[in-house]
């Protein structure tokens, strides 16, 4: 996968410069799809993010589908947590509207997660008043989604909370996450960020140089 050439450091450099529209990307490293190899000059500046987003590209190119998916629709699962703290403030009444319940949760994703359950009962015609006693993770129309079984976008959590930049592509943000750097003004959203990130990596496995 990391392809070492001194040998050869005219032709490595010409990939390099050719490899990616990003210019900085030419001074260490860069993921050649064509290849399906990431190209590194070691006589060139080392910049760890420049560096691991290569391998980033590398390891989201090698990954399976699902887990280009989930990246692609940035896919989390919802905290069953959540749907337990649902279903204690609905039976509590004191709850004049879906909205003030949603938001009486901290944290955006968990109001992100409270925000799709309450979508889910207007939409199939619940008034609050009535659905006073309904336990969200037991009914069908919220259960899987309520239990952390069916996912959600986070998408509208990163585009807000995010760095633009580091969320662009995956190896920018496996960049980002591996260094420190990954910018998100919201913990809870930089956390779930990261599962997302984690999902990718794992799914291709143990990483080998060759």
């Amino acid at each position: 996968m990391l392809r070492l050439n001194e040998s050869d450091q005219a032709a490595v450099d010409r990939a390099l410069t050719n490899a990616t529209p990003t210019a900085a990307i030419a001074s260490c490293a860069a993921y050649d799809q064509a290849l399906n190899v990431v190209l590194y000059s070691p006589s060139a500046p080392m910049l760890p993010e420049v560096f691991y987003r290569a391998i980033g590209d590398w390891l989201f190119n090698n990954s399976p589908t699902t887990a280009r998916e989930i990246w692609n629709k940035q896919l989390v699962a919802a905290d069953p947590s959540v749907g337990a703290a649902f279903d204690a403030k609905l039976s509590s009444g004191q709850f004049s509207s879906w909205r003030a319940l949603v938001e009486s949760f901290d944290g955006a994703v968990n109001r992100l997660v409270a925000l799709h359950i309450a979508n889910a009962l207007i939409a199939n015609g619940m008034p609050i008043g009535d659905a006073v006693g309904l336990k969200v993770v037991d009914w069908p129309m919220t259960s899987e989604f309520a239990t952390g079984k069916r996912p959600m976008s986070i998408i509208p959590l990163t585009s807000a909370y995010c760095d633009a930049n580091q969320i662009a592509s995956f190896g920018a943000a496996f960049a980002a996450s591996i260094t420190g750097s990954l910018s998100c003004s919201r913990t809870d959203v930089k956390r779930v960020l990261k599962q997302c990130i984690d999902t990718v990596v794992a799914s291709t496995g143990t990483l080998k140089l060759s």
